[in-house]
């Protein structure tokens, strides 16, 4: 797949950049459901011209542009400053940058419409759920995004430093045992470099053969202590370490994911979106995405869901002050294995001053909602995305839906990277 030719065919599976008229919606609309029933993402853009003049784009720049991301880029540099982004690790700008580095790289994932869930969610009231489908970027989960714009960012740097295109290799170092190290290992061979992944010794069989095959070199060891390993990895080979959630260049790069869902919910004649929705672990979906919506549309909620047994999140926006698990565990245990992570020294700050709520669900509940989408919307997704589903039956969503008034809902399916040799969550007991 990586050696497939680059076309400039468009995608069946691709919008178009024109706003339909309004006499098209409802036609649109059912095509979007039998769109739900069949899909698959569309291949890497071709930069061309448009990625290297985004710096100097503007509003009426952004409406002529045909890919959805690099629209959202120059949409977004052309926002108003936003307000406490000088205090945080990341800003509107870093964002756009992001987008503009990644366009050639990342697939153009598809947003997706289900009208059994719009049901559960709004009864009869009107509103509808846009669903973006970043299980069917690259290495299966959005965290590609973050990974690639982070060595796209270091090498760029390298090149500038050093006054040459020619660099020796650089060694790019995380620990990870899921989506981030597929994502790091696959952005690394991408632009010819090597790349190391310290995993737990009980990292799932299928994902580190993952990494692996995206030429990664993985190094196993006891799960206390991949921090000290992965510092050594760094000390003995000069390696560049890439956090997967706390790096500032990962958190600007996941929030391209909103800048080409908001252009892609246009292009389907939604105005603005009310709300936001996604799940948070670590926080660098989270803080990425609220910095880019927060610049775009002032009064979008950004809503996260999360584990109830791994709430670090949640116990920190209410408390105000940042905390770890309540137990005082590393890593807290949840079917949401992408999730058990807490927010880091970066992210919370964005959390704390754009998140407007983090709801908690059970096991139970996300158990639930995986099951909901796979049989509904015919997608595989995995327990992290399905956390994000689930807090859109939870009772608090619903009575801010209700206050709100809230129509238009974007909800971020984060990855879909299922773990076959072990029953689904929702058939075991």
């Amino acid at each position: 797949a990586e050696n497939r030719p680059k076309t400039t065919e468009p995608s069946p599976f691709a919008y178009s950049a024109a706003k339909p008229p309004p006499g098209r919606l409802r036609t649109q609309k059912l095509r979007r459901v039998a769109h739900a029933r069949s899909v698959r993402a569309s291949p890497p853009r071709e930069a061309g011209s448009e990625a290297n003049n985004m710096a100097a784009a503007t509003a009426a720049d952004a409406e002529n542009l045909t890919d959805p991301l690099l629209r959202g880029a120059a949409r977004l540099r052309s926002a108003p400053p936003l307000e406490k982004a000088s205090a945080l690790a990341i800003g509107p700008e870093d964002v756009a940058a992001a987008a503009e580095r990644v366009a050639k790289l990342t697939n153009r994932t598809p947003v997706l419409t289900c009208r059994t869930i719009d049901s559960q969610v709004f009864g009869d009231d009107d509103g509808r759920i846009l669903f973006k489908c970043e299980n069917f970027q690259r290495v299966g989960a959005f965290k590609f995004r973050g990974a690639c714009n982070a060595v796209a960012a270091v090498l760029e740097r390298k090149r500038e430093e050093a006054g040459t295109a020619e660099l020796a290799p650089v060694r790019f170092v995380t620990e990870s045992s899921g989506n981030h190290g597929q994502g790091l290992a696959l952005a690394a061979k991408l632009q010819g470099h090597p790349a190391v992944v310290v995993v737990p010794n009980d990292a799932p069989k299928v994902k580190v053969e993952a990494m692996e095959g995206y030429g990664a070199e993985v190094v196993q060891v006891p799960p206390e202590e991949r921090k000290s390993e992965c510092q050594r990895v760094v000390a003995e080979t000069n390696g560049t370490l890439i956090h997967p959630s706390n790096e500032p260049l990962v958190m600007a790069g996941q929030g391209t994911a909103f800048l080409e869902l908001w252009e892609q919910a246009v292009d389907l004649g939604v105005e603005k979106l009310d709300v936001i929705v996604m799940p948070v672990g670590g926080g660098g979906l989270l803080s990425g995405v609220a910095v880019a919506a927060k610049a775009i549309n002032p009064d979008i909620l950004v809503i996260a869901g999360e584990p109830l047994q791994a709430n670090d999140a949640y116990n920190s926006l209410k408390g105000g002050e940042h905390v770890g698990h309540a137990d005082g565990a590393a890593v807290a245990k949840s079917i949401a294995g992408g999730l058990l992570t807490i927010l880091g020294s970066n992210t919370w700050p964005v959390v704390r001053d754009l998140v407007d709520d983090i709801i908690c669900v059970t096991e139970e509940e996300i158990a639930s909602a995986m099951k909901l989408v796979m049989e509904r919307m015919k997608i595989v997704i995995e327990p992290s995305s399905a956390v994000a589903v689930a807090a859109l039956m939870r009772p608090e969503f619903q009575a801010l839906r209700q206050e709100r008034g809230l129509k238009n809902v974007g909800v971020v399916l984060t990855g879909g990277n299922v773990d076959l040799t072990t029953p689904l969550p929702f058939l075991q007991s």
